[in-house]
C-alpha cells in the first residue's frame, strides 16, 4: 500500500527496499518533508503517519467492500486490525486532556 500511496525515488527502482524507506514513507505521510538536510522524523510525525495508513486503509477496505471484491477485503481489514491492535496496545494512543493531543510521558 505504502508503494502505491508514496513513490519511490529513482534510486530505489529495481533493488529491495531497506525498513528506514518504509519509514519515512509512514513519516511523509504524517506530514514529514524528507529533506535532504532535514533531521530523522520524530514519534509525533510518525504517529499521525500511521494514523492516516490506518485511514487510508480501513477506507480501501470498506470501497472493496462495496465493490464486492472480497479477497483485497480480507487483506485489508487484516492490515487494519493489526494497525488497531498496535495502537491500542501502544502508550501513544493516550492524550492529555487539556491540549488533546498524544501524551508520550507514560
Amino acid at each position: 500500500m505504502l508503494d502505491r500511496l508514496i513513490a519511490d525515488k529513482p534510486a530505489h527502482f529495481g533493488e529491495p527496499k531497506p525498513l528506514s524507506l518504509y519509514l519515512t514513507k509512514i513519516a511523509r505521510l504524517g506530514g514529514y518533508l524528507a529533506r535532504t538536510k532535514d533531521p530523522p522524523p520524530g514519534n509525533i510525525v510518525t504517529w499521525r503517519g500511521l494514523s492516516r495508513l490506518t485511514d487510508i486503509t480501513l477506507g480501501a477496505a470498506i470501497g472493496a467492500e462495496l465493490v464486492g471484491n472480497e479477497s483485497l477485503t480480507g487483506r485489508l481489514r487484516s492490515i487494519a486490525a493489526m494497525w488497531t491492535l498496535i495502537s491500542k496496545t501502544s502508550g501513544a494512543s493516550r492524550t492529555d486532556k487539556a491540549t488533546h493531543r498524544p501524551d508520550w510521558r507514560h
